[in-house]
């Protein structure tokens, strides 16, 4: 339906107690700039990345079919120090790093990878990026590449990855980086390698990744490493792996990546608050396509390092690192109930949106309550209906916008609850050209 939502209009009911609050915002664009940079390092891709110590760290990676062992630093992003050339871990790529605490304070941490003909299962650390310890040289997991590692509740998670002949998809914990515990039983999410996984929200986010299916554009959630929900199987962008994820502005974002099968680069920026539904963040300045980046949030920004573009065979390898120099955001209408009603607030977003792009309804419950939310046209036919058990706190409910073709003109909504303590909410969406 094009360019369509204009402003939303709330129709205040006084007996409830409803009362204007102050405007919400989420991401609507976002600015990409990669002006100032030095870029005296080598272009790679499959490297890894960490913050530690108000620093962005470059660690190893492929570069030119050359696999390098440097460690690199930067204190603002733009200039870069090399701690070393040869680290002590050795050349590798597809390793996986973290930074952790594991009782003597944060260190930089480095488990597998490959050197180009050993699939390694060795972890080390530092804390200065120059003299790296050997923690163990052989870890009970299978050596691997192209893993995912994170923090999690005061352990470090490894998570799938792949060898020279199996996808993976088993699960391990440490709390000192030598002492692993494989999580059991086995995982309900696919085998996979260059996938992401991200701790958000009070859980672990496994997001894509490779299978022996192909790309993949599946989500899933755990609150505990051992027992994980499908949060979507189709999230709305398109199947990638080998793509970057972080958290941002307290959203989840999935950046760049490739799908192989279809022969497809990506430079795109996707956002979800939920994990199950996502919108685009329209670029302005956009970055060049690319696969086997990292990336980091650093300066309260988002920083897309280096990074493959073309077949895996033959790639081009850049150096450069782009960032978040700003983000647009679109406005998002918002109510309150101060007294009366199980909803504490409730925002419809966004203002603008382009076809076939979900409107989502944020709702904080004071206590769990069916929701029923019914959109009309100008001349009162039902559109869309969604009655919902819904929980204490944060609920998000979509108009998922699936092949809309909506005329122009003024559509209204109801939101209503029932039980003891029902409440009613409406108010006008306007389509525009």
């Amino acid at each position: 339906m094009g360019k369509s939502i204009g402003f939303f209009l709330f129709v205040i009911f006084p007996v409830l107690g409803w009362s204007q609050t102050p405007t919400v915002s989420f991401p609507n664009g976002v600015n990409w700039s990669t002006s100032g940079q030095n870029y005296n390092y080598a272009g790679r891709h499959f490297q890894s990345s960490v913050v530690m110590n108000n620093k962005l760290w470059i660690i190893g990676g492929l570069s030119s079919g050359k696999v390098l062992s440097d460690v690199l630093y930067s204190t603002d992003g733009l200039n870069w120090n090399q701690a070393t050339s040869q680290a002590a871990f050795g050349p590798r790529w597809g390793q996986a790093s973290a930074v952790f605490n594991a009782g003597q304070g944060n260190a930089l941490w480095v488990v597998g990878g490959t050197d180009g003909k050993t699939f390694l299962n060795d972890v080390w650390n530092s804390t200065d990026g120059m003299t790296w310890n050997l923690v163990t040289a052989n870890a009970p997991f299978a050596g691997r590449v192209r893993h995912n590692l994170v923090v999690f509740q005061h352990k470090l998670w490894l998570i799938a990855g792949k060898n020279p002949t199996t996808f993976l998809n088993d699960i391990w914990s440490s709390p000192d980086g030598k002492n692993w515990t494989q999580v059991t039983p086995p995982q309900a999410f696919s085998p996979r390698y260059s996938a992401t996984l991200t701790v958000y929200h009070g859980g672990l986010w496994l997001v894509g990744g490779q299978a022996s299916t192909g790309a993949l554009s599946d989500v899933w959630f755990s609150t505990d490493g051992v027992n994980w929900s499908n949060k979507t199987t189709q999230s709305g962008f398109p199947a990638r792996s080998s793509h970057s994820a972080e958290v941002y502005q307290d959203l989840l974002w999935v950046f760049a990546g490739h799908d192989v099968g279809v022969n497809t680069d990506f430079n795109d920026a996707w956002w979800s608050s939920d994990g199950s539904a996502w919108r685009q963040a329209i670029p302005s300045g956009n970055y060049t396509p690319r696969w086997a980046q990292s990336s980091e949030v650093f300066n309260n920004q988002v920083w897309i390092i280096s990074g493959a573009e073309g077949p895996k065979e033959k790639p081009v390898d850049y150096s450069d690192i782009w960032n978040t120099s700003s983000t647009s955001s679109i406005a998002s209408a918002a109510v309150s109930v101060t007294s009366g009603s199980p909803i504490v607030s409730a925002v419809i977003s966004p203002e603008d949106i382009h076809a076939g792009q979900p409107i989502q309804l944020s709702l904080t419950l004071a206590q769990p309550v069916m929701i029923q939310w019914t959109i009309f046209s100008p001349s009162g036919e039902k559109l869309f209906e969604i009655i919902k058990q819904e929980e204490l706190g944060l609920n998000t409910l979509f108009w998922p916008g699936t092949n809309m073709n909506q005329p122009q003109g003024i559509y209204s909504y109801a939101i209503e609850t029932a039980g003891s303590s029902p409440a009613t909410l409406t108010g006008n969406i306007s389509i525009a050209p």
